[in-house]
């Protein structure tokens, strides 16, 4: 089996879930932590983010297609349900990461305490208090779908469970974090239970 390298920044929520992957996996891999601004770092990534997998002759960039092609293609537990509803569920959940959950709760939430962009230099309350509504309701969605649930496609962990941890885990830490998972109980449970997982540990910036 050809090499595996994962291109990406420890912090990065989308290069831990590539990490906790290749670890539920048990994937061996070699990790680089990139200067995304370094000349040719595009050849890599066409938009100089994280991650990358590079797997032989394979060359991947965004998330959702890495984590699929390490499933598909390495032994290890199936991380991708075979009943067609459960599947069904984690592109769903995978999608409400990238469609609304990351966009709001990274960008515009927790990289303003990581790096302050507001008046001063200190976080733009603005931007975090009008992306903290956004964020809660992403996080009222999961909470529903996981009452009376262990994981979010069903009975077995999935790559869904995998792309929503690192957000979670990494709000948790945050000063709003009362405001963000507010009266989600079943959401903190999974967390809680997530969070037990070596993949979680081991992957921790």
């Amino acid at each position: 089996m050809a090499h595996v390298t994962v291109h990406g920044l420890p912090p990065s929520s989308y290069t831990r879930t590539v990490l906790m992957t290749c670890l539920e996996k048990g994937i061996t891999y070699e990790f680089e932590a990139p200067n995304l601004l370094a000349p040719g770092y595009d050849a890599l990534h066409p938009y100089r983010k994280v991650p990358v997998l590079e797997h032989g002759d394979v060359r991947l960039f965004e998330t959702s297609a890495i984590v699929r092609y390490l499933d598909h293609v390495f032994d290890g537990p199936n991380l991708t349900p075979t009943d067609p509803v459960a599947r069904a569920e984690m592109d769903k959940w995978i999608s409400v990461v990238n469609c609304y959950l990351y966009p709001n709760a990274v960008p515009n939430h927790i990289l303003q305490f990581v790096f302050p962009r507001g008046p001063g230099g200190k976080p733009d309350r603005t931007i975090i208090d009008a992306t903290a509504p956004k964020i809660a309701k992403s996080t009222t969605l999961l909470n529903a779908r996981l009452q009376g649930r262990k994981f979010l496609a069903g009975d077995a962990l999935s790559l869904a469970d995998l792309m929503v941890l690192p957000i979670i885990a990494t709000l948790s830490d945050m000063p709003t974090s009362d405001a963000t998972l507010k009266d989600v109980p079943h959401l903190k449970r999974w967390f809680s239970a997530m969070a037990e997982r070596e993949s979680f540990k081991k992957v921790q910036p």
